[in-house]
């Protein structure tokens, strides 16, 4: 059985790669919206945005 390491880091591409809107509405675009999923992206424990 695989062992899980002591610590991980959490990675998470906001604006994803290069699809827009027209792929997800709900990627975010506008800085505002980038801020508001960056906040809840550290909340939900990533440590790279």
């Amino acid at each position: 059985m695989n062992q899980i390491p002591g610590k991980v880091m959490i990675t998470c591409a906001l604006t994803g790669g290069i699809h827009g809107k027209e792929a997800n509405p709900n990627l975010p675009e506008q800085p505002d919206e980038i801020v508001e999923q960056g906040i809840a992206a550290w909340r939900a424990g990533a440590s790279i945005l």
